[in-house]
C-alpha cells in the first residue's frame, strides 16, 4: 500500500502522461495549462486512490481516470471561485482571473469542466460509471448551493455555527467524501463500507475548512501562499467571524465591527485578530476542528478492513489537522 507522498507521485505519473490539452484555440486552453501546471497538495485525487487501496492491492486505469477527473472538476472551481471572490492570489500565483482576464477564467473554466467529464467517461466498467456519475453529478450540484450559500452569507447577518457548517459542508467536504467514495465504488466494496467512507470525507472536510478559516488569519503569507487576513478584508462570514459574534452577543459585535470595518488593510486584519484572541475564539475554532478530526478517525474506524490497511489515511487526517498551509 502507498503512503500519501507515494500516491501522488503514482498519480503525477499518471496526470504528467494523459492531461494533454489541444494546442490550440491557445487562449482557452492556456489558462487550463497553467491552472493544472500549479496544482496544490492532490488531496481529491489521492484521497480515491487510498480509498481503493484499503481493498485492492493494484490500480486499474479506471482508477486513474476517475481521480483525475475530480482533480480536474475541483480546479474548474477554483478558477471560478477566483473570479466570483476578485481574488488576485491562488497557491502563490496569480489566479486565472488576473493572469488572464475574467473572459479568458470563465471559458477555461467550463472547458476544464466539461474535460472532467469526458475523463470520468473512460472508466471501462459500465455499471461503475453510472455509480460514479450519479455521485459526480449529484457532489456538482451540492458544490454549486454551497457556493451560492458562501456568496448570500456575505450579505446575512443572522448566520449561526450550524449553517456554515452545512454550507461548509457542501461546499468543500462532499467532493472529499465523494473520492472517497469513489474508490470504493472501483473496488467493489460493500455499501456499508462506502457509506462509512463517504462520512470520513465529510467529517474531514469540515475539519478541513474550519482549519483553513484558521490559517486564513493565524498564518504567514510564507506557509499559506497568499496574503493572510483575505477573509477578514473581504467581510467573509468563517468560522471564527461567527463564534465571535455568539461569543460576544449580536449588538456588542455590531458595534464593535462597524468600528472596525471602517479600517482598512492591515489596520482592519489586526483589529479583527486582535478580537479573536481577545475572546478565545481561535481556541474555540480549535476545539471544532478537533471535534470533526476525532469524527473522521471514528469513521474511518467503521470500515471493514484490517486496521493496518487504515494506517495511511489516518497519519493523512492528523498532516490536514497539524498543517500549516
Amino acid at each position: 500500500m502507498l503512503n500519501f507522498q507515494e500516491a501522488v507521485q503514482v498519480f503525477d505519473d499518471f496526470y504528467l502522461n494523459n492531461l494533454i490539452f489541444p494546442p490550440e484555440p491557445h487562449n482557452l486552453y492556456e489558462p487550463c495549462r497553467y491552472t493544472l501546471e500549479g496544482a496544490g497538495k492532490k488531496i481529491r485525487p489521492v484521497l480515491c486512490m487510498m480509498a481503493y487501496q484499503l481493498f485492492r492491492e493494484d490500480f486499474t486505469e479506471d482508477v486513474f481516470h476517475t481521480a483525475l477527473s475530480f482533480e480536474m472538476f475541483h480546479n474548474f472551481t477554483l478558477i471560478h471561485d477566483d473570479i466570483m471572490d476578485n481574488a488576485a492570489v491562488r497557491r502563490g500565483r496569480p489566479s486565472v482571473f488576473n493572469r488572464f482576464g475574467q473572459t479568458a477564467a470563465i471559458l477555461s473554466g467550463d472547458v476544464m469542466n466539461i474535460c472532467a467529464y469526458d475523463r470520468l467517461a473512460k472508466v471501462s466498467d459500465d455499471v461503475k460509471l453510472v455509480q460514479l456519475l450519479r455521485l459526480f453529478n449529484r457532489t456538482a450540484i451540492e458544490i454549486c448551493e454551497g457556493q451560492q450559500l458562501d456568496m448570500d452569507f456575505e450579505q446575512r447577518n443572522d448566520v449561526v455555527l450550524e449553517a456554515y457548517i452545512e454550507m461548509i459542508r457542501l461546499k468543500t467536504s462532499v467532493l472529499l467524501a465523494a473520492c472517497l467514495k469513489a474508490g470504493g465504488i472501483l473496488a467493489d466494496t460493500t455499501a456499508a463500507n462506502m457509506e462509512g467512507l463517504y462520512r470520513y470525507g465529510i467529517h474531514l472536510g469540515i475539519a478541513f475548512q474550519i482549519q483553513d478559516d484558521l490559517l486564513d488569519t493565524f498564518g504567514t503569507e510564507e506557509s499559506i501562499g497568499k496574503q493572510p487576513g483575505g477573509d477578514i478584508r473581504a467581510n467573509k462570514k468563517t468560522a471564527l467571524s461567527i463564534a465571535l459574534e455568539q461569543e460576544m452577543g449580536r449588538e456588542a459585535f455590531g458595534r464593535e465591527m462597524s468600528s472596525i470595518l471602517r479600517t482598512e488593510g492591515a489596520e482592519k486584519y489586526t483589529g479583527v485578530k486582535r478580537l479573536y484572541e481577545q475572546y478565545g475564539v481561535d481556541k474555540q475554532v480549535r476545539k471544532m476542528v478537533q471535534h470533526y478530526t476525532d469524527s473522521a478517525f471514528r469513521d474511518l474506524q467503521s470500515i471493514d478492513v484490517p486496521d493496518d490497511r487504515k494506517q495511511h489515511l489516518q497519519v493523512l487526517t492528523q498532516y490536514l489537522l497539524k498543517r500549516t498551509k
